[in-house]
């Protein structure tokens, strides 16, 4: 994984509600040696989604999904480039934490929408 440039433009609201739009810009964020970079998509997702990390990481990492009231819902062992099935799973809004030996590298949100 290596930098990642997300575009974006602004909305200007008046206060007699006029509006119009920016030019379309982008931001690059540099990569940082040594950093594990972890992508999950899609978001939402349906009934499963893919996971994948920095292309020279070979190791498992623990997968654990948490619901609104903060119970683990599911948990699992994952590698580059995987995919988890979540059909079990209610629509609804939850935390992901991804986790080595050191501890916790990533945590997000995910929905589940159908």
């Amino acid at each position: 994984m290596g930098d990642k440039t997300f575009y974006y433009k602004l909305k200007q609201i008046d206060y007699n509600s006029d509006f119009e739009y920016s030019d379309v810009r982008s931001a690059t964020f540099k990569a940082i040696p040594g950093e594990i970079s972890i992508d999950i998509y899609p978001n939402p997702a349906n009934d499963k989604f893919n996971i994948t990390l920095s292309s020279d990481i070979s190791e498992y990492f623990r997968l654990s999904i948490y619901d609104h009231n903060g119970k683990l819902v599911k948990e699992g062992k994952i590698r580059n480039n995987s995919t988890f099935s979540v059909i079990e799973l209610a629509q609804g809004n939850y935390e992901v934490l991804i986790r080595n030996r050191e501890g916790v590298i990533k945590r997000d949100k995910l929905v589940i929408a159908r």
